[in-house]
């Protein structure tokens, strides 16, 4: 849930000022990483991730994914966490 939301607010960033249009995503989502890289894996919210990247290529942007290690103290990790587990079971449920 955090990559999507993240992903949709960039959406409408201006370009920097050398005009490089590269976005760089960090998550500590290991399963959502391999779950974006695996096609044959249907999950709505996986799916809206992937929708997003598209637009964002479609407009030029270059999409990253940084993995991070979880934990790192970082404001708001813990609740990401939790939303992002949340996420995950409500997508499991339907």
């Amino acid at each position: 849930m955090t990559i999507l939301k993240d992903l949709e607010q960039r959406q409408n960033l201006q370009l920097t000022e050398d005009g490089e249009r590269r976005l760089l995503v960090n998550t500590d989502s290991k399963v959502t990483l391999a779950t974006l890289q695996n096609r044959n894996k249907y999950y709505i919210l996986i799916e809206n991730i992937r929708k997003a990247i598209k637009r964002l290529e479609d407009q030029q942007w270059t999409v990253l994914f940084n993995r991070m290690k979880n934990h790192l103290e970082i404001e708001g990790n813990e609740m990401a966490d939790r939303l992002a587990k949340k996420a995950e079971m409500d997508d499991i449920g339907t």
